[in-house]
């Protein structure tokens, strides 16, 4: 059985596919997000971050997070690079990082001019 923020998080990226107006079939088979889908999992329900072109789920650490909620909060959404902040973290807590592993950012897809 699927862990809850595992589950949600298929949810919100299938609906993040259907609102933007993509294939969610594309998408999840590809676990690929543009930076406006990434930017809608900005909030304690749903806080992504962005560490070099891989997506994170960190709403599972969000409220026991050491350095407090606002710290995970202020970065997600792709609002910045997390790289040199998951360096800081033991090689324990990077490891479990990964098994949160959303996908990774893509470029948005050029509009059609006709």
């Amino acid at each position: 059985m699927p862990r809850m923020h595992e589950s949600s998080s298929n949810l919100l990226a299938l609906l993040s596919s259907i609102c933007s107006g993509e294939s969610p079939e594309n998408n999840n088979a590809q676990n690929t997000y543009t930076m406006c889908q990434l930017k809608r999992h900005n909030h304690a329900e749903s806080a992504w971050i962005l560490v070099g072109d891989t997506i994170y789920d960190a709403t599972p650490y969000i409220r026991s997070h050491p350095g407090g909620t606002e710290t995970i909060l202020r970065k997600s959404g792709g609002a910045a690079d997390c790289t040199e902040d998951m360096r800081f973290h033991s090689g324990r807590a990077q490891r479990e990082w990964r098994k949160f592993k959303v996908g990774t950012l893509v470029a948005c897809p050029r509009q059609s001019s006709s």
